[in-house]
C-alpha cells in the first residue's frame, strides 16, 4: 500500500508537469516576438521596457489577491478561470492595432498568467511528500524549462512563415490543451468546505489564526498577512533572492530580443538564441536539485548570483551577439542554481496553514522583479544607453549573493 500511495504521487507529479509544460509552452511561444511586437506599436526600446513594468505591476497587486482568492474559490477554480481567460487574451491580442488596446489586453494576460502559475505552484506541495519537495520542484521547473527551449525556436519558424498574429493564435491553442490536461489531472484541491463561521473559529483554535478555508478578504487582511510573512526573517532573505533572480530573468528575455534584431539577426536565429537561454536550467536543475543533500541551499543561491553577475557584467566588455548569447548562457548556470531552490525553501518552511497566502505573497518577488528591472533598464537606456546598462545591472546581482548569504 505504502509503494502504491509513492507511485501515485510520482504519476500525479508526472501529470502536473506536462500541464505545466502546456501553459509555458502558450506564455513561452509569444516570448522572443512579444518585445519586437511591442516596439513595432510603440516605436520606443524605453516604452517596451515601460509597458513590461506597468503590466507586471497589476501581477504583483494580484499576487497579493491570490492567496485569499485560492482559500476562498478553491485553486482549481482559480485555474481553471485563469486558463479560459488566457486563451481569450491571446485571440483579443491577435487583432491588437493600438498601444492602449495593447495596454488593457497585456494587464488582464499576466494577471491571468499570475494566477495560473500561483495555483500550479502551490499544487505542487500538496501532490508531494516533504522529503520529495525539492526534487518535484527541480521536475516541475525541467517541464517548465523545456517548454521555454521548444516555444521560442517553433516561435521563429511561425513568424518566419507567417504573420505575428499567428503566433498568438498558437498560443491560445496550447492555453486550450493546457485546460483539457488539467481536466484529466484529478488534482485534489484539499480545500475546506462548509460552514463560514465553524471553520472561522477552527481556524483561530488551532493555527491561532483568523484565517478559514473562505473569509473576508480586503486591505487589512492582505496588511496582517504581509506582517506575518515578514515576521519570517529567512523567508523574507528567499524573496529578495527571488526578486534578484526575476529581475535577471526579465532583463534578459526583454532585451535579447531587440539587441539581436538591432544586430540584423535573422527572425529564426532571435528564436533559437532565445529559447538557448533556458538550456542551463534544463540541464542543470535536476543535478543541483540532487546535490541539495550535501550543499546547502544558502551555497547554492550565494554562487549563482556570483556567476550571474559575473557573466552579465561581462556583456559590456564583449558586445557582440554571439558572445553575448554566450554570456547569458553562463548566467543562466547560475541561475540554475537559485530557481529550484527558492520555491522549495518557501514550501518546506512555510506553515501549513498558511501555504497558500505566504506563496501568493513570496511570489511578488517575482512580478517585483518583472516590474522594476524593466523600467530601470529603460532608465538607464535613457541616461548611459543600451550596452552601458549592464556595467550597472551585472554588479547589483551581488547585492542579493550577500542578502542569501544571511540565510540559515
Amino acid at each position: 500500500m505504502m509503494f502504491h500511495r509513492h507511485k501515485m504521487r510520482i504519476n500525479r507529479i508526472g501529470r502536473l508537469s506536462i500541464s505545466v509544460f502546456l501553459y509555458t509552452f502558450a506564455a513561452a511561444v509569444i516570448a522572443p516576438v512579444y518585445p519586437l511586437f511591442m516596439k513595432s506599436l510603440t516605436g520606443s526600446d524605453v516604452m517596451v521596457g515601460a509597458i513590461y513594468g506597468i503590466t507586471s505591476f497589476f501581477g504583483l497587486i494580484f499576487c497579493l489577491l491570490s492567496g485569499e482568492l485560492m482559500q476562498k474559490y478553491g485553486r482549481a477554480v482559480v485555474l481553471r478561470t485563469a486558463t479560459i481567460m488566457l486563451c481569450v487574451c491571446f485571440v483579443v491580442l491577435s487583432a491588437v492595432s493600438s498601444v492602449i488596446d495593447l495596454l488593457i489586453v497585456e494587464i488582464i494576460r499576466v494577471v491571468m498568467v499570475t494566477s495560473a502559475f500561483l495555483a500550479l505552484g502551490v499544487l505542487v506541495k500538496t501532490v508531494s511528500r516533504k522529503r520529495d519537495l525539492e526534487s518535484s520542484e527541480g521536475k516541475f521547473y525541467t517541464f517548465s524549462n523545456l517548454a521555454w527551449l521548444a516555444a521560442p525556436v517553433a516561435s521563429g519558424f511561425i513568424f518566419m512563415k507567417y504573420e505575428m498574429n499567428a503566433i498568438f493564435l498558437v498560443a491560445a491553442l496550447f492555453t486550450t490543451v493546457a485546460f483539457l490536461s488539467l481536466e484529466r489531472t484529478h488534482l485534489k484541491d484539499n480545500r475546506i468546505h462548509g460552514n463560514l463561521n465553524f471553520h472561522y473559529i477552527r481556524a483561530h483554535v488551532i493555527h491561532k489564526s483568523f484565517l478559514p478555508a473562505t473569509y473576508y478578504f480586503g486591505v487589512r487582511t492582505i496588511a496582517r498577512e504581509v506582517k506575518n510573512f515578514v515576521k519570517h526573517r529567512n523567508l523574507v532573505l528567499v524573496y529578495f533572492a527571488s526578486f534578484g533572480l526575476y529581475m535577471l530573468f526579465s532583463t534578459q528575455w526583454i532585451y535579447l530580443p531587440i539587441i539581436l534584431h538591432g544586430f540584423g539577426v535573422s527572425k529564426i536565429l532571435i528564436g533559437m538564441m532565445t529559447g538557448a537561454l533556458v538550456l542551463p536550467l534544463i540541464f542543470l536543475e535536476i543535478p543541483f536539485t540532487r546535490m541539495s543533500k550535501r550543499i546547502s541551499t544558502k551555497r547554492f543561491i550565494v554562487a549563482g548570483f556570483v556567476i550571474a553577475s559575473a557573466a552579465m557584467t561581462m556583456v559590456y566588455f564583449f558586445y557582440s551577439e554571439y558572445m553575448i548569447v554566450a554570456l547569458f548562457l553562463a548566467a543562466g548556470v547560475g541561475a540554475a542554481m537559485i530557481e529550484p531552490f527558492k520555491d522549495a525553501y518557501i514550501l518546506k518552511h512555510c506553515p501549513a496553514h498558511k501555504i497558500d497566502v505566504f506563496f501568493g505573497i513570496f511570489k511578488t518577488a517575482q512580478y517585483m522583479g518583472y516590474t522594476v528591472a524593466p523600467i530601470f533598464a529603460s532608465i538607464l537606456i535613457l541616461t548611459v544607453g543600451l550596452q552601458a546598462m549592464f556595467l550597472v545591472i551585472g554588479p547589483m546581482l551581488v547585492i542579493f549573493a550577500l542578502i542569501a548569504s544571511r540565510l540559515k
